[in-house]
């Protein structure tokens, strides 16, 4: 039940009945929530909370970019790199900014 609130609250294309999403460019996705199964427990801790995001591999990193922003762009993005703010584009291509 929190997975399905998770990602409803999420995605707003969520179909429960399936646990996938549509992405902005269209491609199907199935949502993974700190509730999911599988998920490791660091990875839930980054998205349930933002706080814990912070550590020492992000010293340097510009403080415009907040724990709650990181914890977005670790749920949105499985690529995230915390590091230079950035991931990979699923079609390919150079690494972007997480806004």
């Amino acid at each position: 039940m929190d997975h399905t609130r998770w990602c409803t609250e999420h995605y707003r294309s969520y179909n429960a009945v399936e646990n996938s999403y549509t992405s902005y460019k269209g491609v199907q996705r199935n949502c993974v929530s700190p509730f999911s199964q599988g998920t490791n427990r660091t990875d839930q801790a980054r998205v349930a909370h933002p706080e814990a995001v912070i550590g020492r591999a992000d010293v340097g990193l510009s403080a415009t970019v907040d724990a709650r922003h990181k914890a977005l762009c670790l749920a949105r993005y499985q690529s995230y790199n915390s590091q230079d703010n950035s991931y990979q584009p699923y079609g390919g291509g150079p690494r972007r900014q997480c806004r």
